[in-house]
């Protein structure tokens, strides 16, 4: 490609003929995009900027940025990020990952959810969330037992949303425009549901499977402690949270279950 744009310099009209022998294959590929659709809306596609176009908008570029140049369009002596060329072929690590940061430990300020998280809390909603960026499955948590109507209403918005760990459900409502906190919000129904159920903002993608998901007894997936991925199902884990193969071999401290409070009732008999 850097031949032809090369070659298109010394010879003009060549730009010109290999943009028209390319219109049959973007009209082809322009039909077949048309046709796709997401939650029920088509694709769209747009035409390509003008040089005249492009002028008007690196002109605009250059008013909040003179540093920039067409040959090097990134900005100097950035304070943030090394350029590609700095990295190219180096070891890197996950350090600095935004979502693998770990929070300060949780506490009743920072823990939005203003309890302490259950296995009878999580069957209150019997629901979990997925994680986008570690794919970790994160419980859903209600002090109350949700209605129909509630049930209903929460599975609407799951279905809309992206989710990260950390995320609270007015964090993700406020990302899509919805500041049901104001007290002038019109979501009155938003509002009231996620004032009862909660997710556990004080974890990362670092934190390991919550433990109500497995003290709860909903869910039948026998997931590892430490990373979620689907361990095998006839494996007896003990005394232990069930880990994957490799977290088994990688992980030395692992997590012992809690022994089962047992009860016996005693049998009281009256003396006559």
């Amino acid at each position: 490609m850097e031949d032809i744009q090369n070659k298109a310099k010394e010879e003009p009209h060549l730009k010109e003929q290999f943009l028209n022998s390319l219109f049959p294959t973007i009209e082809l590929m322009e039909n077949l995009i048309k046709r796709l659709e997401l939650k029920e809306e088509s694709f769209e596609t747009f035409k390509l900027a003008s040089e005249e176009e492009m002028t008007v908008l690196w002109d605009s570029l250059l008013l909040i940025n003179d540093s920039l140049t067409i040959e090097d369009n990134s900005k100097k002596n950035g304070k943030k990020y090394k350029s590609f060329e700095e990295l190219y072929g180096k070891e890197t690590t996950e350090e600095y990952r935004p979502s693998l940061k770990e929070k300060k430990k949780s506490n009743e300020n920072n823990n939005e959810m203003g309890f302490r998280p259950s296995a009878q809390h999580c069957k209150n909603v019997g629901t979990l969330i997925q994680c986008g960026e570690c794919d970790k499955w994160r419980v859903i948590y209600s002090k109350s037992k949700l209605s129909s109507h509630e049930n209903d209403e929460l599975t609407r918005f799951l279905d809309e949303i992206q989710y990260t760990c950390g995320d609270t459900f007015y964090d993700i409502s406020s990302s899509k425009g919805i500041n049901i906190q104001s007290p002038h919000s019109t979501d009155d129904s938003l509002k009231k549901l996620f004032s009862i159920v909660k997710v556990n903002n004080t974890l990362t993608c670092n934190s390991p499977i919550e433990i109500p998901y497995y003290s709860s007894g909903l869910f039948k997936e026998s997931l590892c402690f430490n990373c979620g991925a689907e361990c095998e199902e006839e494996n007896n884990y003990g005394e232990y949270f069930p880990y994957c193969e490799d977290c088994s071999a990688s992980v030395e401290n692992k997590k012992r279950r809690s022994k089962e409070n047992k009860f016996v009732k005693s049998s009281k008999r009256k003396n006559v």
